[in-house]
């Protein structure tokens, strides 16, 4: 069970009122997997910035966009991935929530831009990245490409800027990324917000449509088809919200 979670007023954020740790009980999620205990839910720390970025590496290996920019390579993409989540989280400022397992071992990763902040935190990486791959026009053409692809769809509407977000690979299906998303949309429907996210795997559309998100759009992007999602805040009762996302 998701611990409650102190409501935020949607217009007057504290530094951590979104990144409130909650603690779950996967057994209620993961009767027939491996038993994962119990998995903490909160905030991304400074020193965690590269466990978090190899998390995120691995979880999403095989995304098409990560694919055409990085190479075919497993490894050598898992290594670049690595560097570029790295570089993304830390020069966009961009907040995170974590799940831990009971040894405290990071195993999942969802970044997040407050409203607003996310179109000058989009500038200010494609400049960054662009300097970072200065040395390598074959890996920095098509990362520019995407990047700049997702930056003209982001609505002018406020809302929250949703990812990167993966759990570790091999404890992907196991309930951790429901948890995380979970005490995302506890705090937006708290906070009467929209939140927002780009994807380009038909799985995760599925996945975050069961927690009300909706597709707004749809682009070619590195040969791929790309989603981009508006989740509205839930207004009625909290059970049914909780019904749809089981």
């Amino acid at each position: 069970m998701v611990s409650e979670l102190t409501s935020f007023q949607a217009r007057n954020y504290k530094k951590n009122d979104l990144l409130r740790s909650a603690t779950i009980d996967s057994d209620s999620y993961n009767r027939d997997e491996k038993d994962l205990g119990s998995i903490d839910i909160g905030p991304l720390g400074p020193s965690d910035l590269k466990n978090a970025s190899g998390v995120l590496a691995r979880g999403m290996r095989d995304n098409p966009n990560h694919v055409a920019a990085f190479g075919d390579d497993d490894a050598l993409r898992v290594a670049r991935l690595d560097g570029f989540f790295e570089t993304v989280i830390s020069i966009a400022g961009w907040e995170a929530l974590v799940a831990r397992d009971g040894e405290g071992t990071i195993v999942g990763v969802m970044a997040m831009a407050r409203p607003g902040e996310c179109r000058l935190s989009s500038l200010h990486k494609i400049k960054a990245l662009s300097d970072s791959y200065a040395h390598d026009p074959e890996a920095a053409a098509p990362i520019l490409q995407w990047l700049e692809a997702w930056r003209e769809q982001d609505p002018e509407e406020r809302h929250w800027h949703f990812g990167p977000f993966a759990v570790e690979a091999h404890l992907q299906g196991k309930g951790v990324g429901s948890e995380l998303l979970r005490v995302f949309c506890a705090q937006m429907d708290a906070g009467r917000e929209n939140a927002y996210l780009e994807t380009d795997t038909e799985e995760k559309v599925g996945f975050c449509e069961r927690f009300g998100f909706e597709v707004v759009g749809e682009q070619m992007v590195l040969g791929a088809t790309n989603w981009f999602m508006m989740r509205r805040p839930w207004t009625g009762p909290t059970t049914a919200r909780r019904e749809m996302s089981t």
